[in-house]
């Protein structure tokens, strides 16, 4: 092999390490904006998660007060049920002294 063809081989093969070299340059800077997007995506999901359980505490808190206004309610209602009750049986007891 002449100095020539070597030397040829030579510009080849720097040719194919540069060509090499940026390829894997791209691919760098691609994977880079790649985990940037990455990593948005996942702050946006943390954020959003945040709100949901925020949201979740207030509906829960919410419920839990609306139980205690049904629960007050049925109270008053069955309340409401024996005193209507009672006035019926003076009623049924002052009809039949008559």
């Amino acid at each position: 092999m002449t100095i020539e063809e070597r030397f040829d081989k030579l510009i080849e093969r720097h040719e194919a390490l540069t060509q090499g070299l940026e390829l894997l340059g791209h691919l760098h800077q691609e994977g880079e904006h790649r985990i940037a997007r990455l990593e948005q995506a996942m702050t946006a999901l943390a954020e959003a998660q945040v709100k949901t359980e925020g949201a979740f505490i207030v509906n829960e808190k919410r419920f839990s007060q609306v139980t205690r206004n049904f629960e007050t309610v049925l109270d008053s209602i069955k309340r409401l049920e024996n005193i209507a009750a009672s006035h019926e049986q003076r009623l049924d007891g002052i009809e039949s002294q008559h």
